[in-house]
């Protein structure tokens, strides 16, 4: 799996292959937060799966506007369906979102959480 960092090197790579949004990271405090992304071209994609890529692609786009909005349960119900899709590619980042999720279910982020994921630390 590749990673592009960056809106700008994502609108760039966009064109030609599938973007999906990953992780908003802080990696100073001084800068500012930025997107990342994973790029997917057709290596990762088993021909089997063809024809459910945009199934695949708006399932993964909704876990990512669902976990903004805290439903942690739409997410973990979204991650046994993505899990191994794109040959696994992304299972390690679905992973972590899954800890998160079961997390932020046991005890809520506070009120100011803005979801991005704090590499300062």
């Amino acid at each position: 799996m590749y990673i592009v960092t960056g809106e700008e090197a994502a609108s760039i790579v966009g064109d030609k292959y599938l973007l999906l949004e990953l992780d908003t990271i802080r990696y100073s405090k001084d800068a500012a937060p930025v997107r990342s992304f994973c790029v997917i071209d057709s290596e990762h994609v088993p021909l089997t799966d063809i024809n459910r890529i945009a199934e695949y692609s708006n399932l993964h786009e909704n876990l990512i506007k669902e976990y903004k909005k805290r439903n942690w349960k739409f997410c973990i119900d979204a991650l046994e369906h993505l899990k191994g899709i794109f040959r696994g590619e992304l299972d390690s980042f679905y992973d972590d979102i899954e800890k998160r999720c079961i997390k932020f279910q046991q005890s809520e982020p506070p009120a100011d959480w803005d979801y991005i994921y704090d590499r300062t630390v």
